[in-house]
């Protein structure tokens, strides 16, 4: 079965300056290869906010691509049930993303403006999928991206 979905949520950047809480939204598309794994490709945009006294303000948008490989974990025990009420799902993936970081109040020179950039990232979280209907899920979920390169 294939699967489609909505997200929206807070978007923070963990680093050398005090994050400050942002707004995410993006969508996936995901088709399941067994019981078990599936194959999952999202977009995300992201508006991240960085502000502390020391070093500065600043604004990063961020526009994501991934592709990731999702197991369900509540499927490792197998029972009588046919549809479980819940999904309990980790997930690991590689993909590219376009940033731009605008600086505002820069205190220190290392916080700068950066023109829009393209780099690789991977991403891995977890997340829980609950059944509402048969063809309707709500869930939550974590997510953390590692980004490559010197930006």
């Amino acid at each position: 079965m294939w699967e489609f979905g909505i997200t929206t949520g807070m978007a923070m950047s963990f680093g050398d300056v005090q994050p400050a809480p942002g707004l995410g939204t993006g969508f996936h598309f995901r088709k399941a290869i067994d019981h078990l794994f599936s194959v999952r490709g999202e977009g995300f945009y992201g508006r991240l906010r960085q502000d502390d006294r020391l070093n500065g303000t600043s604004n990063t948008s961020m526009l994501t691509g991934s592709l990731q490989f999702v197991m369900s974990i509540n499927n490792l025990s197998w029972s009588e049930q046919p549809r479980r009420r819940a999904n309990v799902y980790g997930f690991l993936g590689i993909g590219a993303n376009r940033f731009e970081v605008d600086a505002i109040n820069a205190l220190v020179p290392d916080m700068r403006a950066v023109e829009a950039r393209m780099q690789t990232h991977v991403d891995g979280g977890f997340g829980i999928a609950f059944r509402l209907t048969d063809r309707f899920n709500i869930g939550l979920e974590a997510k953390a991206l590692t980004f490559f390169g010197r930006n």
